[in-house]
């Protein structure tokens, strides 16, 4: 008898347990289920982001080429300018020689005036006449400087 009391109760505690783990495993479904559950609406959630990445994507790799556009341009501006200002520094600097020649030939012109001017005041010759006269403004004062010798 003994015997069969302890098979009963074995059989009893074995039962219990698997009552036990029956109720377990269907809180475990319960919490499995509802795990399922979040997790799908968290792919739909990513799913629908991953649609307006897309659409935000197209937008701004549209935004991009634009972009990219504008700093080429620019770009080529940036060149143009760079070009008319070595264009107008060429321009200069050619500018300053001619001006250096001109400086340099009215020089030259002046100290020939000046020795000209200083033979003929020198030698007193019929070349003051002529210098009188081509040193007058215009036509009309060379007309009256030319009666005045006369």
């Amino acid at each position: 008898m003994k015997r069969c009391f302890k098979i009963v109760g074995i059989f009893l505690i074995f039962s219990a347990l698997l009552i036990n783990i029956s109720a377990f495993g269907q809180e475990t479904q319960k919490q499995l289920e509802k795990k399922r559950s979040k997790i799908e609406s968290e792919i739909a959630y990513t799913n629908k982001l991953i649609k307006e990445t897309k659409s935000n994507k197209k937008n701004t790799i549209n935004q991009l080429q634009l972009i990219n556009l504008k700093i080429n341009g620019r770009v080529d501006l940036l060149a143009n300018v760079k070009s008319e200002i070595y264009n107008i520094n060429n321009k200069i600097q050619e500018t300053e020689t001619s001006l250096t020649k001109l400086d340099e030939n009215l020089t030259s012109l002046k100290s020939k005036y000046i020795e000209i001017a200083w033979h003929a005041f020198k030698y007193k010759t019929a070349y003051n006449k002529l210098i009188f006269l081509f040193s007058a403004d215009d036509f009309n004062q060379a007309y009256q400087r030319m009666r005045y010798l006369d």
